[in-house]
C-alpha cells in the first residue's frame, strides 16, 4: 500500500460496540433500489431487519446511480458510490453526502477512469476500502481512500493503482464484491455475456477469479457479508427476494421479500461485518477510563503522521486538523466510533511546512494538540 494514502486503520485494541450502542444499525441490512424506469429513476435507501425479514423505506438518496454500498467495519457509517463519486449515506434520512471523486487510476493498461463503481467492500480487519470498476472491455479492482474518495496510488505495486479482473478468459461483469469477515477472502458475483451468474473468489493481488459455483438465480447485483459470515445478495430488475448464498456451494435460498413502496432493481446491499480477529479479542479488551487525545507520532513529521485517541464508550466524535489561522485543512473523523483505542493517519503531502492543531470533539469534550510539518 502506498504511503500517500490517508486511510483509517483500527488495531488490536479496538472494542466492538455493545449491542445497545448500535442495536438499530447492527440489526439491519441496508439496500439501495435503483428504480430504473419507476419513481423518477430515483435511488432509495431501505432497511431489512435481519431477524424478522421486514423491509422499510428510509428515504431517497438524492442520487441516480448508486450501485455500491459498504459498511465501515468499526463504526456505524455506510459509504456509497454514485457512479465515480464516493460519499456517505445518512441512515436516518437516506441522503447521500459526497466525499470526493475517485478520479483516474494508473497501471499496466495505462490511465483508466474510475467513473463507474459497481462493487465496494471494506476489509473487516484493516478497514481498507476496495472497489470494482465497470469498464466496457474488462472490470478492474482498486483500493479507495475513504477520507478523500480518491483511488489509492500504488496499491498493487509501484505505478499500479489497479488490477484487471480475469475469469478463465471470459468477458464478465463484476456485479458486486464482499469480503468475508471470517476468512478474509474476496467474494464476487460475476455475469457473462449470456447473463449467467457465478459466485467466485478474487485474488486481491492478481485479480484472478476462481469459480465457486454457477448460481441458479440470475441478475444478482448486490452482495454482502454480515458479522457471522452469512452471505446475502439482492436482485436487479424485478427480483422479489433478498437471498442468502451458501459461500461454499453457491446454493441460493430466499431470505426476505423486498419491494416496499414499489421499489425495484436493488443494485446494492450492505450489512455491518467486523473481522473475526476483533470478535475473538473483544472479551479480553480493557476499555479506556476516559477520553484522551494522544501526541502525534512522529512529530515533527513529513509527509504523514499518526493521530491517536481513546473513547471509554462509543460516541459521535469529530477529529479535525486546523492551520494557525484557524482554517480547517483536514477532517479525519466525523461520526460514530466504538469504545476503544483508535489511530488515524494524517497525510499532509498537500500542505506547506508549519504548525497545525488537531482537535477531538464530542458531545461533552474538546481536546486539542499540536503537530509540526517539516519539509
Amino acid at each position: 500500500m502506498s504511503a500517500r494514502i490517508a486511510w483509517i486503520a483500527f488495531f488490536a485494541l479496538v472494542a466492538l460496540p455493545a449491542l445497545g450502542q448500535t442495536a438499530d444499525t447492527a440489526d439491519y441490512c441496508y439496500l439501495v433500489a435503483d428504480n430504473n424506469g419507476v419513481r423518477f429513476d430515483a435511488d432509495v435507501l431501505t432497511a431489512v431487519h435481519k431477524s424478522t425479514g421486514m423491509e422499510q423505506e428510509i428515504g431517497q438518496t438524492g442520487t441516480l446511480n448508486i450501485e455500491a454500498v459498504a459498511f465501515h467495519p468499526f463504526h456505524a457509517s455506510v459509504y456509497a458510490a454514485d457512479g465515480g463519486l464516493l460519499g456517505n449515506i445518512d441512515l436516518t434520512t437516506g441522503r447521500f453526502a459526497p466525499i470526493g471523486w475517485l478520479g483516474t487510476a494508473y497501471g499496466d493498461e495505462g490511465p483508466l477512469s474510475a467513473g463507474d463503481v459497481d462493487g465496494m467492500t471494506f476489509d473487516p480487519q484493516t478497514a481498507e476500502l476496495w472497489g470494482s470498476i465497470r469498464r466496457p472491455d474488462a472490470d478492474f479492482l482498486v483500493q479507495i481512500d475513504p477520507a478523500s474518495g480518491r483511488v489509492v496510488q500504488d496499491a498493487f505495486g509501484n505505478g499500479r493503482d489497479y488490477v484487471r479482473v480475469e475469469f478463465s478468459g471470459q468477458d464478465i461483469d463484476v456485479d458486486d464484491i464482499a469480503m468475508s469477515p471470517t476468512t478474509g477472502e474476496l467474494f464476487a458475483v460475476v455475469t457473462d455475456t449470456q447473463q449467467n451468474s457465478t459466485l467466485v473468489t478474487i485474488d486481491r493481488q492478481t485479480g484472478v477469479a476462481s469459480s465457486i459455483a454457477a448460481l441458479t438465480m440470475a441478475d444478482l447485483e448486490g452482495l454482502t457479508f454480515e458479522a457471522s459470515g452469512r452471505l446475502y445478495a439482492t436482485p436487479g430488475g424485478d427480483g422479489e427476494n433478498m437471498v442468502e448464498l451458501d459461500a461454499a456451494t453457491g446454493q441460493v435460498t430466499p431470505f426476505a421479500p423486498i419491494g416496499v413502496n414499489s421499489n425495484r432493481d436493488y443494485e446494492a446491499v450492505t450489512c455491518m461485518a467486523y473481522g473475526a480477529l476483533g470478535a475473538a479479542a473483544e472479551d479480553d479488551l480493557v476499555l479506556p477510563g476516559q477520553v484522551s487525545l494522544m501526541p502525534a507520532f512522529p512529530n515533527p513529521f513529513n509527509p504523514s503522521t499518526t493521530l491517536g485517541f481513546a473513547l471509554p464508550t462509543g460516541s459521535d466524535v469529530r477529529l479535525v486538523v486546523y492551520d494557525m489561522l484557524g482554517r480547517e485543512v483536514e477532517r479525519l473523523a466525523d461520526g460514530y466510533w466504538a469504545a476503544g483505542q483508535h489511530e488515524v493517519r494524517f497525510d499532509a503531502s498537500h500542505l506547506p511546512t508549519g504548525l497545525y492543531m488537531y482537535r477531538l470533539s464530542g458531545r461533552d469534550f474538546v481536546l486539542t494538540r499540536s503537530v509540526t510539518l517539516l519539509r
